[in-house]
């Protein structure tokens, strides 16, 4: 008896020790993932392009890249398109990541877009921007709002491209826009799809066109509107009614 006794208690120690050891082998994996993580402070970006002379900065309060990724996680982040010395645009957001091999910042969390132009700054604010640099192209599919001197314009989303020649093209799908305008009767559009070029002072305004200017509504096709002179420049297929 004291012979099966002594085995069930070596087989216990055994049994235990080799519980502990299996345990410690799960648990250094994790450990080695933790240490290959590499923290970055007030890091500095820049993406030059060998056919254009604008370039961009992205820079953040901190990053955390996995060294075995091209990823970062950027807390605070600060994109600028810079021309020269001139700062064409930008975004800032609460956090961000970054993906160097494909070029695309992924901008989260009261996300706000500046385009500074001759006699406005255009503001954007969205939840979420996502940034194609390789191909300068910046969208949403979240709900964004759009801030001028000259007008207010809500939308589901919005699609920022730059040409050749650095012209600015702004389409938002499903939106409307109020005038800004407190002297005198405020203009009211929508449209299924709304164009902005910043070099132009018109919008124009595709499907299901509507504006109203003072006692007068304009339905159309299309419409393009001259939002600083306050008056349509043309329009297609259209109706005007006044109350």
């Amino acid at each position: 008896m004291k012979k099966i006794g002594f085995f069930f208690l070596v087989t216990l120690v055994v049994g235990l020790y080799l519980f502990i050891e299996k345990s410690a082998l799960v648990l250094n994996p994790a450990e080695e993932i933790q240490q290959t993580q590499v923290l970055l402070v007030k890091p500095v970006w820049e993406i030059h392009s060998k056919t254009s002379n604008v370039f961009y900065e992205v820079t953040s309060n901190k990053a955390k890249q996995d060294k075995s990724k091209e990823i970062f996680l950027l807390d605070f982040p600060v994109f600028k398109s810079i021309s020269g010395k001139q700062i064409k645009s930008s975004i800032s957001s609460d956090r961000a990541i970054m993906e160097l091999g494909s070029e695309r910042l992924i901008m989260k969390n009261k996300v706000h877009l500046i385009l500074t132009q001759k006699d406005d700054e255009i503001n954007l604010f969205a939840m979420e921007v996502n940034c194609d640099l390789k191909n300068k192209n910046f969208a949403s599919k979240e709900k964004i709002r759009l801030e001028t001197f000259f007008f207010n314009l809500e939308s589901k989303g919005f699609e920022l491209k730059e040409s050749q020649e650095e012209e600015k093209i702004l389409t938002f799908p499903e939106a409307h826009f109020v005038q800004n305008n407190k002297k005198e009767s405020e203009a009211y559009g929508k449209a299924d799809l709304i164009i902005f070029r910043t070099s132009s002072d018109v919008l124009t305004m595709v499907g299901s066109a509507e504006i109203k200017l003072s006692s007068l509504t304009l339905i159309a096709e299309e419409i393009e509107y001259n939002y600083k002179t306050k008056t349509i420049v043309s329009s297609k297929k259209s109706r005007l009614f006044t109350s």
